[in-house]
């Protein structure tokens, strides 16, 4: 058991698919990083009531640029590869967000 998850994580942050036999959900650092980046945002857009934090996962994703930002240009990068699973995240993050909010 503990192998595979030994396993798991040293695919999910290979540099692509070709490193090894697993194709999929996160399979490579690309994913990892725009799943990262969409769901802590969407969580802190939503928790704090913030939504102008959704604007900066959509325009990476979306635009490939998010404007002046301190953000690591390998991450920019990420996201801007794999849209899909940013914007997936940032949903379910907003959604835990607000459920945060309202619950606590």
């Amino acid at each position: 058991m503990l192998s595979k998850l030994i396993q798991f994580i040293r695919e999910a942050g290979s540099a692509s698919e070709a490193s090894h036999d697993r194709d999929g959900f996160l399979s490579n650092h690309a994913e990892t990083h725009a799943i990262g980046m969409g769901l802590s945002l969407g969580f802190a857009a939503g928790a704090l009531n913030q939504l102008s934090l959704v604007g900066v996962v959509v325009s990476l994703a979306v635009y490939g640029r998010a404007g002046e930002t301190n953000l690591d240009a390998k991450i920019v990068e990420d996201v801007r590869q794999e849209p899909h699973y940013a914007l997936g995240a940032l949903v379910v993050g907003v959604l835990l967000g607000v459920a945060t909010r309202f619950l606590l």
